[in-house]
């Protein structure tokens, strides 16, 4: 079950766990939760641009790339998930993909099996990309079930 804490996540979650937050398909992470990550941990960003990059060279850089990502540890056992949970970014239409999100906690769950971490994430495709947190968050639940996590809301 979802756990829910108001506060930064950035700030409060520093070792031992798994950040899980929503990226595109373009190599930009340009806004929201990304752009922080991006200048926190730029290792993370590097990652996710190699990721990126690798999945342009080996012919799967299109909708298959959807769902995936790469997981980094940045420090202190802190494992920062950078999710492909959307193709292209902007607000003028809905960008957040149920499925990917469905697949990328499917992989998040099995990261945080391997390393017994605990999940945290933000309201993945519910900000900049314009998904209903009502269908994020039931995806969430049922792909994570009695796993620990916990959703960060910022105020």
């Amino acid at each position: 079950m979802m756990k829910t804490i108001v506060g930064d996540i950035l700030a409060n979650v520093t070792k031992d766990a798994i950040i899980v937050h929503g990226c595109n398909a373009q190599g930009v992470m340009g806004g929201g939760i990304a752009l922080q990550i991006k200048n926190l941990y730029p290792r993370a960003f590097a990652a996710y641009r190699k990721h990126l990059e690798r999945c342009l060279e080996d012919g799967c850089y299109d909708e298959k790339v959807l769902g995936g990502g790469v997981l980094v540890d940045v420090r202190n056992n802190l494992h920062i998930a950078n999710m492909i949970t959307q193709n292209k970014f902007g607000t003028d239409k809905r960008q957040a993909n149920y499925e990917a999100i469905a697949h990328a906690f499917e992989l998040v769950a099995k990261s945080s099996d391997e390393h017994g971490l605990p999940i945290h994430y933000p309201m993945i495709g519910a900000g900049l990309a314009g998904g209903n947190w009502t269908i994020i968050s039931t995806i969430i639940n049922e792909t994570l079930g009695d796993r620990d996590h916990t959703l960060w809301v910022l105020k």
